[in-house]
């Protein structure tokens, strides 16, 4: 048994994978050239933008983090509030690496909702957490009542406009 190692077929592998995933870019360039243009996305950024959807790489809270804005009256009660996003790093416009992308919560549609919050493993315990419920004390079927009476302030939608690919 020889103990050399054929470096030559590593190459090939490389090469053979850097075609791949540049053909797969062009794909994924041309699939999806209206769309990134439409919403105003600059090619700089599509190379990758590809990379991290492919490599499913969510990395806005790397570089950004919600506030809240509270409003107060002249005796400083709290009267309201909003949400902002600010930048934790330095962001760069003309740098390609500053895209970044955020997993959404949960896509769904009304009348699924309630089986989604059942079904769906670690979906319920989630959505909880993310709205800050009480969890310890809760059955599962007053949890998921609390869930979908209290989503709607968290909730933002929105509509796929270009079906033409």
């Amino acid at each position: 048994m020889s103990s050399d190692i054929d470096l030559s077929s590593i190459q090939i592998v490389d090469e053979t994978h850097e075609k791949a995933r540049k053909e797969t870019y062009t794909e994924f360039a041309e699939l999806h050239h209206s769309q990134l243009t439409n919403s105003g996305v600059p090619e700089l950024y599509w190379p990758k933008l590809f990379n991290k959807l492919s490599e499913e790489i969510y990395d806005a809270g790397n570089a950004f983090e919600m506030k809240q804005v509270l409003l107060m009256n002249e005796t400083e009660e709290t009267i309201g509030s909003h949400w902002i996003v600010c930048a934790t790093s330095s962001v760069c416009i003309y740098e390609p690496q500053h895209i970044y992308l955020i997993d959404h919560a949960w896509t769904y549609n009304g009348s699924s909702a309630e089986d989604d919050l059942k079904k769906i493993p670690g979906l319920l315990e989630r959505m909880a957490a993310l709205m800050d419920t009480e969890t310890e004390t809760k059955t599962k079927k007053e949890l998921i009542d609390t869930v979908l009476e209290t989503m709607w302030q968290f909730n933002q939608t929105y509509r796929f406009g270009n079906f033409e690919l």
